[in-house]
């Protein structure tokens, strides 16, 4: 191992190093977030580290000269991943690959929150029963996706004169309901008439 090689690696002053390998792998819009990144290689503040090599497997607390060393020798880097434990746990990794794995679960959590959103479904006293059946299908779906559903009846006019009457069509509405879900709020009056909150059972 040429010692000019080690000793850039190994220099907290220096400019943060990646591996040849990574610097291929890392595009323009890693760099723009790479303030937002976890800290690697020379990056790293602390003395001593528990270090997981680039097969997963812990290999205690160990120097950080000795973890940043053993990362350059396998031209990988070392990726802080955990900085709040005690001592910081971090990674021999690819950096590129590491970036890109984070991402990839990025997207799927901003996707299983937009697919737990909430979806509304309204009907009125006069709906048919055609209407109804085709509102049930169209709210059985969102329940299948994960969304929360709420439901709303609409009264006009006179058809507030008797909101039993309402109540008891809502109801009669709901029961139509095959897909297992449950109560996220029970039957509430509104203004406008009454609503109830469903979610997938």
């Amino acid at each position: 191992m040429c010692r000019s090689g080690v000793k850039d690696f190994l220099d907290v002053g220096s400019t943060p190093t990646i591996s040849t390998k990574t610097r291929s792998a890392v595009t323009i819009n890693h760099f723009k977030t790479i303030l937002k990144r976890p800290r690697l290689n020379n990056q790293i503040r602390a003395l001593k580290v528990r270090l997981i090599d680039d097969a997963g497997e812990n290999l205690g607390v160990v120097d950080i000269q000795a973890a940043l060393e053993m990362a350059h020798n396998k031209k990988l880097d070392l990726v802080e991943i955990a900085p709040t434990a005690q001592p910081p746990v971090v990674k021999i990794t690819d950096y590129g690959k590491y970036l890109y794995q984070a991402e990839k679960q990025e997207r799927k959590q901003k996707a299983r929150q937009k697919v737990t959103g909430m979806k509304s479904v309204k009907i009125g006293l006069s709906t048919s029963a055609h209407d109804s059946l085709t509102k049930i299908k169209q709210l059985e779906g969102f329940l299948e996706e994960g969304h929360k559903v709420k439901i709303e009846i609409f009264l006009r006019g006179r058809e507030r004169a008797n909101p039993g009457f309402a109540q008891g069509r809502f109801k009669k509405f709901l029961s139509l309901i095959q897909a297992p879900h449950k109560i996220e709020q029970p039957i509430k009056k509104i203004p406008s008439g009454f609503l109830v909150v469903i979610s997938k059972q």
